[in-house]
Protein backbone atom coordinates (compact mmCIF):
# COMPACT_ATOMS: atom_id res chain seq x y z
CA UNK A 1 0.00 0.00 0.00
CA UNK A 2 1.44 3.41 -1.18
CA UNK A 3 0.51 6.93 1.40
CA UNK A 4 0.39 9.77 -0.03
CA UNK A 5 1.20 8.70 -3.51
CA UNK A 6 -0.81 10.19 -6.61
CA UNK A 7 -1.54 7.54 -9.64
CA UNK A 8 -1.22 10.07 -12.31
CA UNK A 9 2.15 10.89 -12.18
CA UNK A 10 5.34 8.76 -12.32
CA UNK A 11 7.48 7.97 -9.85
CA UNK A 12 11.33 8.39 -9.73
CA UNK A 13 12.93 5.24 -8.22
CA UNK A 14 16.33 6.56 -6.74
CA UNK A 15 19.12 3.71 -6.64
CA UNK A 16 20.26 0.55 -8.34
CA UNK A 17 20.77 -2.89 -7.13
CA UNK A 18 18.86 -5.32 -4.74
CA UNK A 19 17.51 -2.63 -3.28
CA UNK A 20 16.16 -0.86 -5.99
CA UNK A 21 14.79 -3.99 -6.92
CA UNK A 22 12.86 -5.17 -4.07
CA UNK A 23 11.64 -1.75 -3.43
CA UNK A 24 10.13 -1.91 -7.97
CA UNK A 25 8.72 -5.35 -7.21
CA UNK A 26 6.60 -3.45 -4.51
CA UNK A 27 5.82 -0.23 -6.42
CA UNK A 28 4.37 -2.84 -9.33
CA UNK A 29 2.78 -4.82 -6.92
CA UNK A 30 0.89 -2.11 -6.19
CA UNK A 31 0.33 -1.31 -10.03
CA UNK A 32 2.56 1.63 -10.24
CA UNK A 33 3.57 1.01 -14.14
CA UNK A 34 5.59 4.93 -14.55
CA UNK A 35 8.75 4.00 -13.18
CA UNK A 36 11.53 5.96 -13.68
CA UNK A 37 15.19 4.36 -12.34
CA UNK A 38 17.68 6.86 -11.49
CA UNK A 39 21.13 6.05 -10.21
CA UNK A 40 21.52 8.16 -6.83
CA UNK A 41 24.42 10.51 -8.42
CA UNK A 42 21.87 11.80 -10.94
CA UNK A 43 18.58 12.50 -8.72
CA UNK A 44 19.42 16.33 -9.52
CA UNK A 45 17.23 15.49 -13.06
CA UNK A 46 14.38 15.00 -11.16
CA UNK A 47 11.64 17.52 -12.25
CA UNK A 48 10.34 19.59 -9.08
CA UNK A 49 7.36 18.45 -7.82
CA UNK A 50 7.75 14.75 -8.81
CA UNK A 51 6.92 12.08 -6.93
CA UNK A 52 10.40 10.22 -5.53
CA UNK A 53 11.67 6.97 -3.81
CA UNK A 54 14.97 6.36 -2.28
CA UNK A 55 16.18 2.94 -3.33
CA UNK A 56 19.02 2.27 -1.37
CA UNK A 57 20.15 1.38 1.95
CA UNK A 58 22.97 3.66 2.88
CA UNK A 59 21.72 5.80 5.32
CA UNK A 60 24.65 8.25 4.56
CA UNK A 61 23.90 8.79 1.04
CA UNK A 62 20.49 9.20 2.00
CA UNK A 63 21.62 11.53 4.56
CA UNK A 64 23.66 13.61 1.78
CA UNK A 65 20.15 13.97 0.08
CA UNK A 66 18.41 14.58 2.76
CA UNK A 67 19.80 17.88 3.93
CA UNK A 68 20.14 19.07 -0.14
CA UNK A 69 18.23 22.35 -0.05
CA UNK A 70 15.87 20.82 -2.76
CA UNK A 71 14.55 18.09 -1.42
CA UNK A 72 11.09 19.55 -0.47
CA UNK A 73 10.91 20.25 -4.06
CA UNK A 74 9.71 16.87 -4.33
CA UNK A 75 6.87 14.48 -2.69
CA UNK A 76 7.87 11.11 -0.92
CA UNK A 77 5.08 8.40 -1.00
CA UNK A 78 5.42 5.89 1.68
CA UNK A 79 5.44 2.07 1.10
CA UNK A 80 3.85 -0.63 3.48
CA UNK A 81 4.45 -4.37 2.53
CA UNK A 82 0.86 -6.01 2.47
CA UNK A 83 1.88 -8.36 4.76
CA UNK A 84 3.42 -5.79 7.40
CA UNK A 85 0.75 -4.53 10.55
CA UNK A 86 1.14 -0.71 11.22
CA UNK A 87 -1.51 -0.23 13.95
CA UNK A 88 -1.68 3.72 12.58
CA UNK A 89 -0.67 4.38 9.12
CA UNK A 90 -0.71 8.24 10.45
CA UNK A 91 2.33 7.44 12.85
CA UNK A 92 4.60 7.20 9.57
CA UNK A 93 6.79 9.74 8.44
CA UNK A 94 6.58 10.40 4.43
CA UNK A 95 9.07 8.30 2.30
CA UNK A 96 9.18 5.77 4.63
CA UNK A 97 9.58 1.92 3.50
CA UNK A 98 7.45 -0.55 5.50
CA UNK A 99 8.97 -4.17 4.71
CA UNK A 100 7.10 -7.53 5.01
CA UNK A 101 6.17 -9.00 8.28
CA UNK A 102 7.00 -6.28 9.69
CA UNK A 103 5.07 -4.57 12.81
CA UNK A 104 4.70 -1.08 14.05
CA UNK A 105 2.84 -0.77 17.30
CA UNK A 106 0.49 1.01 18.35
CA UNK A 107 1.44 4.88 20.24
CA UNK A 108 4.90 4.25 18.18
CA UNK A 109 5.68 7.13 15.65
CA UNK A 110 8.66 6.16 12.65
CA UNK A 111 10.42 9.69 11.14
CA UNK A 112 10.11 10.47 7.69
CA UNK A 113 12.59 8.68 5.43
CA UNK A 114 12.60 5.48 7.72
CA UNK A 115 13.04 1.93 6.60
CA UNK A 116 12.01 -0.98 8.31
CA UNK A 117 12.85 -4.12 6.63
CA UNK A 118 11.71 -7.65 6.46
CA UNK A 119 10.45 -9.39 10.27
CA UNK A 120 11.54 -6.26 12.27
CA UNK A 121 9.36 -4.98 15.27
CA UNK A 122 9.26 -1.34 16.37
CA UNK A 123 7.18 -1.94 19.80
CA UNK A 124 4.67 0.73 21.67
CA UNK A 125 5.39 4.09 22.96
CA UNK A 126 8.68 4.08 20.40
CA UNK A 127 10.03 7.52 18.30
CA UNK A 128 12.16 6.73 15.47
CA UNK A 129 13.60 9.84 13.96
CA UNK A 130 14.20 10.82 10.73
CA UNK A 131 16.44 8.32 7.80
CA UNK A 132 16.90 5.26 10.53
CA UNK A 133 17.29 2.32 8.88
CA UNK A 134 16.58 -1.35 10.85
CA UNK A 135 17.60 -4.29 8.86
CA UNK A 136 15.65 -7.67 8.86
CA UNK A 137 15.09 -9.03 12.04
CA UNK A 138 15.83 -6.11 14.28
CA UNK A 139 13.43 -5.63 17.71
CA UNK A 140 12.87 -2.09 19.16
CA UNK A 141 11.66 -2.65 22.47
CA UNK A 142 8.69 -0.22 23.98
CA UNK A 143 9.63 3.47 24.68
CA UNK A 144 12.13 3.78 22.87
CA UNK A 145 13.61 6.92 21.52
CA UNK A 146 16.20 7.36 18.46
CA UNK A 147 17.53 10.48 17.19
CA UNK A 148 18.61 11.36 13.04
CA UNK A 149 20.09 8.90 10.95
CA UNK A 150 20.87 5.67 12.81
CA UNK A 151 21.15 2.24 11.60
CA UNK A 152 20.47 -0.95 13.41
CA UNK A 153 22.30 -4.49 12.10
CA UNK A 154 20.71 -7.00 11.27
CA UNK A 155 19.23 -8.81 14.22
CA UNK A 156 19.73 -6.08 16.55
CA UNK A 157 17.59 -5.97 19.47
CA UNK A 158 17.22 -2.57 21.79
CA UNK A 159 15.90 -2.92 25.33
CA UNK A 160 12.77 -1.22 26.13
CA UNK A 161 13.29 2.67 27.28
CA UNK A 162 16.68 3.12 25.92
CA UNK A 163 17.28 6.98 24.13
CA UNK A 164 19.83 6.42 21.29
CA UNK A 165 21.24 9.88 19.73
CA UNK A 166 21.71 10.58 16.24
CA UNK A 167 24.32 9.57 13.83
CA UNK A 168 24.74 6.26 15.04
CA UNK A 169 25.45 2.95 13.36
CA UNK A 170 25.08 -0.72 14.84
CA UNK A 171 26.54 -3.46 13.41
CA UNK A 172 25.05 -6.67 13.06
CA UNK A 173 23.54 -8.62 16.49
CA UNK A 174 23.85 -5.53 18.28
CA UNK A 175 22.09 -5.87 22.00
CA UNK A 176 21.72 -2.29 23.30
CA UNK A 177 21.05 -2.36 27.44
CA UNK A 178 21.75 1.17 27.83
CA UNK A 179 21.30 5.13 26.62
CA UNK A 180 23.64 6.03 23.66
CA UNK A 181 23.99 9.60 23.49
CA UNK A 182 26.99 10.13 21.23
CA UNK A 183 27.80 9.60 17.46
CA UNK A 184 29.58 6.63 16.23
CA UNK A 185 29.85 2.89 15.67
CA UNK A 186 28.97 0.42 17.99
CA UNK A 187 28.65 -3.13 18.83
CA UNK A 188 25.70 -3.34 21.23
CA UNK A 189 26.89 -0.96 23.92
CA UNK A 190 30.41 -0.63 23.12
CA UNK A 191 32.11 1.80 20.87
CA UNK A 192 34.16 0.87 18.30
CA UNK A 193 36.71 2.90 15.34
Amino acid sequence: MLLNYDPASEVYLIGTGVVADEYRFGLERDNVTAIISLEYNEWDKIPEGSQCVLGFQNYLNKQRILTAERIDQYRWPTYIHPSAVVEDNKSLGQGCWVGSLTNISVNSTVGDFCVVTSYSNVAHGCRLGRNNFLAPSTIVCGSVTTGDNVSFGVGSIIKDHITIGSNIEFIIDSVVTKDIPDSGRYYSNRRIP
